[in-house]
């Protein structure tokens, strides 16, 4: 059985660098692979196939059997945790999730709470496709958990719905502080323990997901983003601190070198290579081609040495600086992972 420390994304996190560089994709199993529309098409919801191990567990092996990525990132959807929270979310066709607006803060707060204690028992499939996963998955690759982080949660269960404006959300938080604190209380203990959680079921790495961190400035982001989500790699460090953690806060204005002091974080995706900027820091990096150049491939090669070059004299995991786009050619990820295997 192969030793855990051969597996070279662990051995990125681990602040070493493999012979070549590492590469997963965000979303890499999903809406671009037309097996996993033959799949989706037996179900009646998305959020059917996020509770269907058996499922979830073919879908997440999809593009693992097709490109031989070096991650695996388990099936399933950041909002899974306002759904086990008692919130009800739908998935539409061409429109994404819209989950049911509280408009009675009181009993909004009263239906999280009253959640708390079963919240697992919700979950309870998406750990039973991590315990599959670890089994199933070749035993070179790594195996990758998730969650939403608060601010990026937030914003769907009190707006709704993503494409908001979410100064809204931040006005609402301003406007009524106390319901905030309980609210983004429940959010920090249910995420926190949804990952252990995850670790037990067999996830070897943590990636946090805040996809609406750069909306944030000022004070706002220790508020929204970087205070909550130490809380969190602090909780779950001091139950299981050799799992490695990956923050991806996109966009976020902060330089990268204080916003990982200030999570505790073992590696950052970035969304873009300038972000770097003057870092002589050697922790880890992940990202961070935009899947917009991946979708078209003008120039694909170019932009992916590029990135390579840029962090060649650092641990470096090659990913998108978001969730691989619908339309995205099979071909183009082939020569993406041709180019980034062929490097160096």
């Amino acid at each position: 059985m192969t030793n855990t420390i051969q597996k070279s994304v662990l051995q990125c996190l681990s602040g070493h660098r493999p012979q070549r560089i590492p590469v997963w994709l965000m979303r890499q199993a999903g809406r671009y692979l037309p097996e996993y529309h033959t799949i989706r098409n037996t179900a009646d919801s998305f959020l059917g196939v996020c509770y269907n191990p058996a499922l979830a567990t073919e879908i997440t092996l999809q593009p693992i059997r097709r490109f031989d990525f070096d991650a695996s990132i388990f099936f399933a959807d950041i909002l899974v945790v306002p759904d086990a929270l008692g919130q009800r979310v739908d998935f539409y066709p061409n429109t994404g999730p819209v989950l049911q607006v509280p408009e009675d803060k009181t009993a909004f707060l009263h239906t999280l709470e009253s959640h708390l204690p079963k919240v697992h028992n919700t979950l309870n499939p998406l750990y039973e496709t991590l315990d599959r996963l670890k089994v199933a998955l070749p035993p070179d690759k790594t195996l990758i958990g998730f969650s939403g982080c608060p601010w990026t949660l937030a914003t769907y269960m009190i707006l709704g719905r993503g494409g908001q404006d979410l100064q809204n959300c931040i006005h609402f938080a301003r406007r009524y502080p106390d319901f905030w604190r309980v609210f983004y209380d429940i959010l920090i203990e249910t995420i926190s323990e949804y990952i252990l959680r995850q670790i037990a079921a067999g996830a070897e790495v943590i990636q946090l997901f805040d996809s609406w961190a750069g909306v944030l400035s000022g004070d706002d982001i220790d508020i929204f983003c970087t205070d909550p989500i130490a809380k969190i790699i602090a909780g779950v460090k001091s139950v299981s601190p050799h799992t490695p953690i990956i923050v991806f806060a996109k966009n976020i204005q902060m330089n990268i070198d204080i916003f990982r002091q200030k999570t505790g974080c073992d590696a950052l995706s970035i969304s873009h290579i300038n972000a770097v900027g003057h870092s002589t820091k050697t922790y880890p990096i992940q990202g961070c081609l935009s899947p917009d150049i991946l979708r078209s491939a003008e120039d694909l090669e170019h932009h992916i040495y590029t990135i390579c070059e840029r962090l060649k004299n650092r641990p470096h995991i090659f990913n998108l600086n978001h969730g691989i786009d619908k339309h995205t050619p099979i071909g183009h990820v082939h020569r993406l992972i041709k180019a980034v295997q062929g490097y160096g």
